[in-house]
This record gives C-alpha cells, sequence and structure tokens, in this order.
C-alpha cells in the first residue's frame, strides 16, 4: 500500500498494484488508493485508483471523491467521468452525487448519458425523480412522439431548405458519435463501424438515431451487473468464463467481476447511444 501511493516509485509498479487492490478485497487498501487522488498524481493513476475504489463500500470514498471533484480530478483524461461513473455505482453514492448536481456544484450538462443510466438501474423512485428533473430529455418517449420526431426531421433533410454542412456535420459526429462509433477509419469500436452503410437511406438511419433502444445489434448490447455488495456496473460484455465476466463501459474502460461477487446478471432493452 506505501508502494502504490510513492509518487517517486516506479509508475508502471504503481499502476499495476493500483489495480489489483480492486480485486483483493483488502479494506485496508484504500487510504493509499484515496491518496492517489491528489493533485500531483499522473491522471492513469488517477483512473485506474478510481475504478479499484469502487470496489470497497466505505463511506470515505465518495466522500473525497466529491471534494476533489472540481479540483484534482480534472476533465481532461477522462479522470472526472470514472469518478462519475464510480459515485454512480452505490446507491448511497448516487444519492450524495446527485445532491452535488442539485446544487449545482456539478453542472448535470457535463454528465454523460451512460452515467444518467447507470444511474437509473438503482430503480430508486427518488434518484429516478431527480434524473427526470435533470435530463428531461432522457425521458422514455412514446412511439407516437418517435414516429412524429422522424418524420419532422424526413421532412427538413428531404425539403428545399439549406443544404446540409459537411464541415458542421464532422464536428458533430467527432463530438456526439465518434466515441463509440467509426466511420472512414476514425472512431471507436464500442458500436458498429458505419464506413459500410449507406448514409443516404433516410427509412434506415432515422429511427435508428431518434429510437436507438428498437433494434440494438447482437454484439452491442449493455448487460446490467449488480454485486452481491450492492454495486452496479453497466456495459458490453467484453469476455467471460466460468469464473469471471469483463464488462467494457462507455469509456473502453474494462472491469472484471469474479462470478461469485455477481448477484444478477442481464441484459438491458435500453441502446448505450442516447437518442
Amino acid at each position: 500500500a506505501s508502494v502504490v501511493s510513492d509518487s517517486s516509485a516506479d509508475p508502471t509498479a504503481r499502476l499495476e498494484l493500483a489495480k489489483a487492490f480492486g480485486s483483493i478485497n483488502r479494506p485496508v487498501v484504500v487510504g493509499a488508493l484515496l491518496k492517489n487522488l491528489g493533485g500531483s498524481q499522473p491522471s492513469a493513476i488517477k483512473r485506474v485508483s478510481l475504478l479499484s475504489l469502487a470496489n470497497y463500500d466505505d463511506p470515505g470514498i465518495p466522500k473525497t471523491i466529491l471534494s476533489r471533484y472540481g479540483s484534482t480530478l480534472p476533465d481532461e483524461h477522462g479522470v472526472r467521468s470514472t469518478a462519475d461513473r464510480v459515485l454512480a455505482s452505490r446507491l448511497d453514492w448516487a444519492r450524495q452525487f446527485l445532491e452535488k448536481v442539485d446544487l449545482a456544484h456539478i453542472k448535470a450538462r457535463d454528465i454523460s448519458h451512460d452515467v444518467i443510466q447507470l444511474l437509473l438501474q438503482h430503480k430508486n423512485p427518488e434518484i429516478n425523480r431527480k434524473v427526470g428533473r435533470h435530463w428531461p430529455e432522457l425521458r422514455a418517449k412514446s412511439s407516437d412522439e418517435n414516429q412524429k420526431e422522424m418524420k419532422r426531421v424526413k421532412e427538413l433533410l428531404t425539403g428545399k431548405g439549406e443544404p446540409g454542412d459537411h464541415t458542421k456535420g464532422k464536428m458533430i459526429f467527432e463530438t456526439r458519435c465518434s466515441s463509440c462509433h467509426k466511420l472512414f477509419g476514425a472512431g471507436g469500436t464500442l458500436a458498429p463501424d458505419l464506413t459500410g452503410y449507406e448514409r443516404n437511406n433516410l427509412e434506415f438511419w432515422l429511427p435508428g438515431i431518434i429510437d436507438p433502444s428498437l433494434e440494438i445489434r447482437e454484439g452491442y448490447v449493455n448487460y446490467v451487473a449488480k454485486t452481491k455488495d450492492g454495486r452496479i456496473l453497466v456495459g458490453v460484455i467484453a469476455g467471460q468464463n466460468p469464473q469471471a465476466v469483463t464488462l467494457r463501459d462507455a469509456a473502453n474502460q474494462s472491469v472484471t467481476l469474479a462470478r461469485s461477487s455477481i448477484e444478477s446478471l442481464q441484459a438491458s432493452p435500453a441502446s448505450p447511444m442516447p437518442p
């Protein structure tokens, strides 16, 4: 534990130890992992320490993460988004997280869609109300509402108005889509590669964009895992064997769970893609 928080120690050894501490179930390491959230530590150490801390149901963990949220846990390099997922993974931590959102100490607009989905997996009325208040655009739409929206967008795209702007379209793809989808060799691998699709076929694209949960391709289904100690994780199954299951989340971070620690593992009917 002293080595993992020692900034003068070998960085690779520290990363390996921080990762290992997430699976050994030794609460004595929590203090060292929390120390790694300090300002002078590299982003990689912070991310791995956060992921390992998620395994320990210790009340000091959310308190420390939230106290450092706006200072030593920066938005860069996925540090803060990792903190969001950790805070959303346990019911009591999620309540504390949303209290900060209520107070605008944490901006609702900065929270990613997959974190909001994770919050909803607790199926807690209080959390559901807060999610509905802070992110009303993510409420479930009726089939009729979706059909009307598809018609509206189709009329915009096929009307006699201004033509599309390729530069702006590329910017939208890079900021909203490329973290998961790949197009012409650029982008992520968490969702289907879009390069081979016929991009002029509105009858195919509009339902997939406006109501992405309508049909989810095999291999890209999100699974919801609930552990016996109350932690919830969401991700695609990246690997499994009789002893363990590995889930990969929307940030492309993988977590391996021993099957003996899992209370339930179920496919989610909701697409990881926001409507």
